[in-house]
């Protein structure tokens, strides 16, 4: 026959917890793809020129740089940063 409820019981328990380990491993796969496509995602419209226009306005600002290096950097960023909007308008 069946067999005595004791074991239906701990049947149904041995599904339940297998379904939780499921559903937790799938959530942490989730939460691994999630993670590596933020971490992998290219954020930098500068092109990887390693600062942004703001960065570099506050530098000349607290007077680390002459005005006319502020022009120089600010002309390659805004250089760079065109040859990178031009690369993802091809590609």
């Amino acid at each position: 026959m069946l067999g005595s409820v004791d074991e239906l019981e701990g049947l149904g328990s041995v599904f339940l917890w297998s379904l939780v380990l499921v559903l937790l491993i799938l959530g942490a796969f989730g939460g691994v793809v999630w993670l590596r496509r933020r971490v992998m995602r290219e954020d930098d419209p500068t092109g990887g020129a390693g600062f942004s226009l703001t960065a570099l306005r506050e530098i000349y600002k607290q007077g680390q740089m002459s005005s006319e290096e502020f022009e120089k950097a600010k002309a390659k960023l805004l250089e760079a940063m065109s040859k990178g909007k031009e690369k993802d308008d091809k590609g």
